[in-house]
């Protein structure tokens, strides 16, 4: 009956019939190059709607499949929701061409998965597409091609010249100067230039423009502006570091997280620069800024060396809450989907050991969240 279904263009009758004899590990047997791709299709798509162990069975069938056709850029993505750095080798060792190995390589950076003892030493391509070295530089020609780079500013979305106010409705305040910041660092993301923070004069001058937080945000979005570019980028957030400000400040140290995310370098800038803005010398609002550009800066990774910083600050009950929760929160970005068992076990720990009062606390949701 299965041969049938085949043969009449009927896979997904296949596949249901082998499930209901729970023998869909079977339908390995019957495909062919013409019928490989609409099976393994179905099977992935009715993975998420099955209970385990079956969701789990139908990516190994799909795997499988694709495996069995020579198809390890297919299987990558497989393997890498399975959460199996076995097969994750595997794929890669299956690979019998360059090219079919720097696609992988590409993936991998996307999902965050650094592996890089796959590749031998003295590969510096290789090495480049799993770091996501070029990723900046990519985006950039990407932007230059659709003659996207032109810097825009936020009056150019806002489009208030079409409105029929008047003039002095325009007049600066904290609030809309707070906004603008988030649409400039928005709409010119990754291009690494725009009209209000990285000109030399008009940076300074529209961070003062900004109170306390404002302040805060407007040095933060040069990450956001600065994206993937880490050489550039470190040098335009570098002369805020030492601002006298705190908030100024805590933006920067925070930046730097935001500018670093997706990108692997030699000398794991992220965690070398944020791990001195975690010490107790430095004020609660740099601490924060901190522990969560770790976070961003590291999210999906799961590394070990990364958790080593922000698990004792979830478990130090003598730190104020906030610290606590925001560490839980950049603990849980760093391990999403991982169901890390080093790092859930801290976080109810600590909050079965907090006061209900500091549970009450605004910041508290956070450590829910991080788990």
């Amino acid at each position: 009956a299965v041969a049938f279904f085949f043969k009449h263009n009927a896979e997904v009758d296949a596949i249901d019939l082998l499930e209901e004899l729970n023998l869909h590990e079977a339908v390995v047997n019957y495909v062919t190059k013409d019928t490989f791709e609409r099976v393994c299709m179905y099977m992935i798509s009715c993975s998420p709607l099955l209970p385990p162990p079956a969701d789990t069975n139908y990516l190994l069938t799909a795997r499988t499949i694709y495996r069995k056709l020579g198809k390890p850029a297919q299987c990558l993505p497989l393997s890498i929701r399975l959460g199996r750095s076995d097969l994750i080798k595997e794929d890669w060792e299956s690979c019998t061409t360059r090219v079919e190995k720097a696609q992988l390589a590409f993936i991998m950076a996307r999902q965050q998965v650094h592996m890089p003892e796959l590749i031998d030493d003295d590969d510096e391509e290789l090495k480049a597409c799993m770091n996501n070295t070029n990723l900046s530089k990519n985006y950039l020609n990407l932007a230059r091609d659709l003659e996207l780079l032109d810097p825009k500013t936020p009056e150019d979305i806002y489009k208030s010249h079409l409105e029929n106010t008047r003039a002095d409705a325009t007049l600066d305040s904290a609030r809309h100067n707070l906004a603008s910041t988030f649409v400039n660092a928005f709409v010119n993301a990754g291009y690494g230039t725009d009209k209000l923070m990285t000109t030399e004069a008009e940076g300074k001058e529209w961070v003062f423009k900004n109170k306390d937080m404002g302040m805060l945000s407007a040095s933060a979005s040069l990450g956001m502006i600065m994206l993937w570019d880490v050489e550039d980028g470190l040098l335009q957030v570098d002369k805020y570091l030492y601002s006298s400000d705190n908030h100024i400040k805590a933006g920067a140290v925070f930046a730097i997280g935001m500018l670093t995310t997706s990108v692997h370098d030699e000398t794991d800038s992220a965690k070398a620069l944020l791990s001195e803005y975690i010490t107790e010398n430095n004020p609660a609002i740099v601490k924060l800024a901190a522990i969560c550009g770790l976070g961003v800066a590291y999210a999906g990774t799961n590394r070990e060396e990364i958790l080593e910083l922000l698990l004792p600050i979830i478990s130090d009950t003598d730190i104020t809450i906030d610290l606590s929760s925001m560490a839980a929160l950049a603990a849980g970005l760093v391990c999403v989907g991982t169901g890390n068992g080093d790092v859930s076990p801290v976080i109810l720990q600590a909050m079965m050991e907090r006061m209900d009062s500091e549970l009450n606390h605004k910041y508290a949701r956070f450590m829910a969240l991080g788990l």
